[in-house]
């Protein structure tokens, strides 16, 4: 209780931060936002995402010589993974541990990231790989910014989606995360561009209906070898089509479930061999157990000692994690009102905790690392911006006549799958570019939007 009691503290002072943020915004500030709306959406599209990708780029390369990641854990994993891609054509050699066990994630980031590699030379030393990495990085960020841009006029929402390009630029949880050679940015750009591709499919007709299906599913096959807890939008996505279309949703669903299958094909080749269900793996029991066991349960995807030492054993026990899975699945049959009352400590960590990023990752007040100070200011400043937007985004997705239904499902989903499992505030981070739209629909109702 002590440890809740400290956090909530925390948690506590900056909201008191948010809430400032947010009466500027609607009170001082109005005019200002009301102005830059209005530059921003006068320009054409082609200037609109330079600007967005402009300051998404400067807003990173500003801060990539004063922010050092760390060279360990997953960045380590998923560097070397995509380097044995790159140079062997699978990641066997670097998931095959000396004692002949494997341990692996999901293949997904490390997959496009090879290929990077490919193009770039793949480089031998673990500062090439690093900075490769954030190279990578970089370009899904403005990719991403560019998205933006182009989702809000696929809504109606032009300006909208260029006030949103502008703040994913300077959005800190998302610029610290496109320097750390982690999934989230590549994950990002897959969530918003099947979003993106999505609402073409809505407004779409004829034979544009099957390419825009086909590409929906390549997307969302990427994804779920990337991030496999998504595994509920495509079905989301068929069935909000299905509702719309009726019979002619039929085509473009079978044309983007061929497409899914593909990444899943690539993985089970490279994987062939390996136990485990479909040769793919999102540490299999290990956030399932983390999130409900007989032993502690604090939400976080960090487990406590005890925790990770009762895991560890089931691991040695059964190197796939299955038997993680059938103890974890095995208590919440069991004790069916501790998993509902274990939920909420998870949305905790998954909307309202301190962002990701911001201590041990950039190695905070170590030498070399980053220097504490910044680094602190920084997390600050973050977790108030992360707050304040999540506030704006709730009103812009469930106001009445906001037409983000989709939108709105998908952040519901995506918190329930997470009660689930042991959740940690960079699984959110996907989905905030579309609070980042639905926020600015909301604040600067443009000439492009109608009124509710």
């Amino acid at each position: 209780m002590d440890g809740w009691t400290s956090e909530l503290a925390r948690f506590a002072v900056h909201a008191a931060g948010a809430a400032v943020l947010v009466w500027l915004t609607l009170g001082p500030a109005r005019p200002f936002v009301s102005r830059f709306a209005a530059r921003v959406g006068a320009m054409s599209r082609g200037r609109a995402m330079a600007w967005a990708v402009g300051l998404t780029l400067a807003a990173r390369l500003a801060l990539m010589p004063v922010v050092h990641p760390v060279y360990d854990a997953d960045i380590k994993e998923y560097c070397e993974k995509a380097a044995a891609i790159a140079t062997d054509g699978n990641p066997r050699a670097q998931e095959t541990k000396p004692d002949g066990t494997r341990f692996y994630r999901t293949l997904g980031y490390s997959l496009p990231l090879a290929g990077w590699y490919r193009v770039v030379g793949t480089p031998e030393s673990p500062a090439g790989r690093m900075r490769a990495a954030q190279l990578f990085n970089l370009a899904c960020a403005a990719a991403v910014a560019a998205l933006l841009v182009a989702l809000g006029a696929a809504v109606g929402r032009a300006t909208a989606g260029r006030v949103a390009a502008s703040v994913y630029a300077t959005f800190l949880p998302a610029v610290i995360f496109s320097l750390l050679p982690y999934g989230e940015t590549y994950a990002t750009l897959l969530v918003v561009a099947s979003v993106f591709v999505f609402e073409r499919l809505r407004r779409a007709d004829g034979a544009t209906t099957l390419v825009l299906g086909a590409t929906f599913g390549l997307l969302q096959g990427l994804l779920l070898v990337t991030r496999t807890e998504f595994a509920w939008m495509p079905l989301l996505a068929a069935a909000w089509l299905a509702k719309e279309r009726g019979a002619r949703a039929f085509a473009p669903a079978a044309a983007g479930l061929v497409l899914l299958l593909v990444p899943f094909a690539v993985n089970h080749e490279m994987r062939e061999g390996y136990p485990g269900h479909l040769r793919t793996s999102v540490q299999s029991g290990l956030i399932l157990y983390f999130g409900n066991n007989p032993i502690e349960v604090n939400g976080y995807g960090n487990a406590t000692p005890d925790v990770v030492k009762a895991k560890d054993e089931l691991y040695r026990r059964d190197p796939t994690g299955g038997l993680a899975v059938d103890e974890a699945v095995a208590w919440m049959k069991e004790h069916p009102l501790a998993v509902v009352g274990n939920a909420p400590k998870k949305l905790y960590h998954l909307w309202l905790a301190e962002p990701q990023g911001f201590t041990w990752h950039v190695a905070a007040g170590r030498d070399p690392g980053t220097n504490r100070v910044l680094a602190a200011a920084l997390r600050h400043v973050a977790w108030v911006q992360a707050l304040g937007l999540l506030a704006f985004g709730v009103v812009g997705l469930t106001r009445r006549g906001s037409g983000f239904g989709f939108w709105t499902a998908c952040v519901a989903l995506h918190a329930a799958t997470w009660c689930a499992l042991a959740a940690s505030t960079r699984n959110r981070y996907p989905l905030e570019p579309l609070l980042m739209i639905a926020a600015a629909a909301w604040l600067v109702r443009p000439p492009d939007e109608p009124s509710s």
